[in-house]
This record gives C-alpha cells, sequence and structure tokens, in this order.
C-alpha cells in the first residue's frame, strides 16, 4: 500500500525550488526481478526494444558458456544463483518473451514508488521522464521490453579490465546528453546509489543541464538528523520518486 511520502519520512536539508520546464529521473536497476515472463509479439519487441540492447546480447552471451563456479566468482554469489544466473544467459536470445521494466524491477525502491497503481496521466508521465541505470542494458525507459538477467555495476565480464560501471560510462553519458538535447531536458534528479551513478560522467552531464541529488536524513534519538539505513534510504528514493511524478515535476528538491 502507497502512503503518503510527506506522511511518512522527513525531508531535510532539501528545499523546493522554481521547477524547470522538463527534466530526466535517474533511478538504478535492483537486484530482484520477476522471472515470470509474458508473452511478447514481434511487434511489441521492435517498438520497446532498449537503446543497448546489441550490447546487453554481447554480454549476456560471454557470460552463458562459463562454467557455474566461474559465475559464482564473477557475481560473488552462491552456487544456485549462479545457475540460475547461466540460465538467465542462455535464455536471453528468446526474445518471444519478457517484461517491461515496470514490471520486471522488484526491488525496494520499484516496490515503494508502485508504478501500476499510478493513474494514466502519472503513468505517461512517468514512462517519459524516468529512466533507469541497468549493469546489462546501459539505460532503460520504464516501457523497454526486458529479459530477467543477474548482474552488477562492479562485476567485471569475462575478457574485460574494467567493471560494468566503467564500461557504460562513456555510452550512457553520450546517450543521455544526446536525450537532453533531443528533449529539451535542462534538469536530472538523480536518485541513484554511488554505484549506479558511477555509470555516468557527471562533469560531462553538467555542462548540459543542472544535476540534483537529495540528500536523505532522518532525526536520530538525540534529535540530530543522520543518514537512514540502506533499506529506509531505499523506500525513501521510491517515495520521493512518486511523489516527483504525481506533481508532474512541480515538487522539486535540491541539497542544502
Amino acid at each position: 500500500m502507497y502512503i503518503n511520502f510527506s506522511h511518512l519520512l522527513i525531508r531535510t536539508y532539501l528545499h523546493y525550488l522554481k521547477p524547470e520546464e522538463t527534466m530526466i529521473i535517474l533511478i538504478a536497476e535492483s537486484k530482484t526481478m520477476l522471472r515470470d515472463e509474458a508473452p511478447v509479439t514481434e511487434e511489441e519487441y521492435i517498438t520497446h526494444r532498449p537503446f543497448f540492447e546489441a550490447e546487453a546480447e554481447s554480454y549476456m552471451h560471454s557470460y552463458s558458456h562459463l562454467e557455474v563456479q566461474e559465475v559464482s566468482s564473477m557475481l560473488k554469489c552462491s552456487h544456485s544463483l549462479a545457475v540460475k544466473a547461466i540460465e538467465l544467459a542462455r535464455e536471453f536470445p528468446l526474445k518471444s518473451s519478457g517484461l517491461r521494466a515496470s514490471e520486471a524491477f522488484t526491488g525496494v525502491v520499484f516496490d515503494a514508488f508502485d508504478y501500476t497503481s499510478l493513474s494514466k496521466e502519472s503513468r505517461s508521465y512517468a514512462d517519459a521522464h524516468i529512466m533507469i541505470a541497468s549493469s546489462l542494458y546501459g539505460l532503460l525507459y520504464l516501457t523497454d521490453i526486458i529479459k530477467p538477467y543477474r548482474l552488477d555495476y562492479n562485476v567485471t565480464m569475462p575478457d574485460e579490465e574494467k567493471n560494468m560501471a566503467a564500461l557504460w560510462k562513456q555510452k550512457n553519458t553520450i546517450r543521455l546528453v544526446k536525450l537532453l538535447k533531443e528533449r529539451g531536458d535542462t534538469e536530472i534528479i538523480n536518485l541513484m546509489p554511488s554505484a549506479a551513478s558511477k555509470c555516468f560522467d557527471w562533469k560531462v552531464i553538467k555542462n548540459f543541464c543542472k544535476v540534483r541529488v537529495p540528500d536523505f536524513r532522518t532525526p536520530s534519538e538525540t534529535g540530530r538528523f543522520q543518514l537512514p539505513h540502506a533499506g529506509l534510504l531505499k523506500r525513501m528514493r521510491g517515495h520521493l520518486l512518486r511523489e516527483l511524478v504525481e506533481e508532474r515535476g512541480q515538487t522539486i528538491f535540491n541539497t542544502l
């Protein structure tokens, strides 16, 4: 159930500013994903194909032939999770099924955002303004149709010297700057954790728009404001994301 952000959480070190005309809101992927894919027609796949689909195919192919122990070491996961990761990699080329990104990711941020309960107008706004930083797909719109996968920004793929965040940094930056120019967006709201933020070159991006990073704090028993624990921080990001969407960007937050 969605609880209004302003009733649930303390917004401190944040204040309202005059909103920009247009913006892009960046969020991160979640490690948890649905595996129950839905049938996808060829027309749907073509219409909602991720921009970096070819790169994703290449990355999945590169580790689909690895041994379980290699994948376990690469992903720093258990034997059973490594087996599932290989299964997903081998099923990746099958495009007759998949999920929209808004449905596929099931982590705390996405749960708190609760996309399916938004109004039609808010969903349309979200579809146009929210982008997901993905360790496999680079950048995704909520409407992009994707395959489930297991990867991480800090993972270094076979035959690569850089981790996924470093591999995506230049491509994502070029893609984002191009979108800013094409769409006329003048602001980015960064709701990503530091690991996902490393997928972008912010020095370059700040030449083309304002970048705002909310600083989330909650009151401690002593009355001081402190960083929330990881789970609460994710939920705060999800609720702020929802508020931004429902307000159509009319409420903009900035760190002091």
